[in-house]
């Protein structure tokens, strides 16, 4: 409360300054009815944090400004200590160097924030994941901008399953970003087709000049994301499973709090186990989920799911007896 106190003073005090009235810290004590320490604090900071462009004439004994910095004005409002949690934490989510500072410049002109306040806060907050990818620096600044603007782009690329060596060049239409499991991907339309692609695998992303080609509306899209298991996108071309999961007793506690699937179905048996169903379509991503248990899960169905399961452990199970 005491912040927001002070911001109505600056307001005041600058529009004052701006009328032509030549206040100083005494006329904010005055009219406020505060000690001169906090007066002259509020001055303080006014020139040493928020940069005022304030001027003294010592005959009117108070403020003014040039003539080129009549028309200043305060940033739109003060930000709250859990206002700048916030910021800091979407500030740690991001993982371009560029777009931390983008962003960093962008908090100075909407809001009002005491470096030292924020840096505190900053430091307090962490981001820590799991094979966590690089960006170049710069893509998610031109994805954005295409999306912005509704154009086209070209990209360099490489799927994960292919040598890096190989890079394709794409000209696509940019329509969606998901951070997903702590990385970018972008969602983006190729030949009237859905392509998702890993944003640390584009490389020389370019804007063209030419309109981008839409036939996926965001309705649409939000739709997609929420039949899709992970970031495997669900679209025509794949066959669509009822995946069936059956959970070990010692780990139901922590099955019933976790969501594999937006539209998932979830079954306790008499014996403490859970059964876990949803839609899918067969993927690596979804391997990957089913192995994460190990031994707690077993796959009941798909067959060719189960089937899958089978080969990578047996093979595993060699590798280890050596």
């Amino acid at each position: 409360m005491s912040k927001k106190l002070a911001f109505e003073r600056f307001v005041w005090f600058i529009e004052e300054v701006k009328n032509g009235k030549f206040p100083n810290a005494t006329d904010i004590q005055e009219y406020f009815e505060v000690s001169r320490s906090t007066a002259q604090r509020d001055l303080d900071f006014m020139r040493d944090r928020l940069q005022v462009p304030l001027k003294y004439d010592r005959v009117r004994k108070g403020y003014y400004f040039d003539e080129a910095d009549k028309n200043y004005e305060l940033p739109l409002f003060w930000a709250s200590n859990e206002e700048l949690l916030l910021f800091a934490i979407l500030k740690e989510l991001i993982r371009d160097e560029k777009l931390k500072k983008t962003l960093k410049a962008f908090l100075k002109k909407i809001t009002s924030f005491s470096e030292e306040e924020f840096e505190k806060i900053s430091n307090s907050v962490s981001y820590k994941g799991i094979r966590l990818h690089k960006n170049k620096e710069g893509a998610l600044e031109t994805i954005a901008k295409a999306i912005i603007e509704n154009k086209k782009m070209k990209i360099n690329y490489y799927s994960v399953f292919a040598d890096k060596d190989n890079i394709t060049e794409s000209t696509i239409t940019p329509l969606h970003l998901i951070y997903y499991m702590g990385n970018w991907y972008l969602l983006a339309e190729k030949n009237s087709q859905l392509r998702t692609y890993a944003v640390s695998r584009i490389f020389n992303p370019k804007v063209l000049e030419s309109d981008g080609e839409y036939h996926f509306s965001e309705k649409r899209i939000k739709e997609i994301l929420n039949q899709s298991f992970g970031i495997y996108l669900t679209d025509k071309r794949k066959e669509l499973f009822e995946v069936k999961l059956r959970f070990s007793k010692s780990i139901s506690h922590l099955i019933e709090t976790l969501i594999f699937h937006p539209e998932q179905k979830c079954e306790k048996l008499d014996s403490d186990e859970i059964i876990v169903s949803f839609k899918s379509t067969f993927n690596y991503e979804l391997i990957r989920e089913v192995l994460r248990f190990g031994n707690e899960v077993e796959v009941i169905e798909p067959t060719i799911l189960r089937k899958k399961i089978y080969e990578i452990l047996k093979k595993s199970v060699k590798i280890y007896k050596k």
